[in-house]
């Protein structure tokens, strides 16, 4: 069984990134499989993610472009990030 969980406001500073986030982090800690899909432009969720990653194993990742660059690209496979 698959669950959508959608945070979406078209105002800033609302707390999308800081609920999605956290959301998925205590869902991927009880077990869960989790994704997160991060259309925010600025690619912030994608961001705090990879330097929480940094900060718990050392491992620095980067990212080339954000999903919505993909997206306009026509080419999201440069946007996938595996973790």
């Amino acid at each position: 069984m698959t669950t959508v969980l959608t945070f979406s406001n078209f105002k800033g500073g609302t707390g999308k990134t800081t609920n999605s986030t956290m959301t998925g982090i205590e869902l991927a800690k009880r077990g869960f499989k989790t994704l997160l899909i991060d259309l925010d432009p600025q690619a912030n969720a994608t961001n705090l993610y990879l330097k929480t990653k940094e900060n718990v194993n050392g491992e620095f990742v980067t990212f080339g472009q954000t999903l919505m660059a993909g997206i306009k690209n026509k080419d999201i496979k440069a946007t996938i990030i595996e973790a």
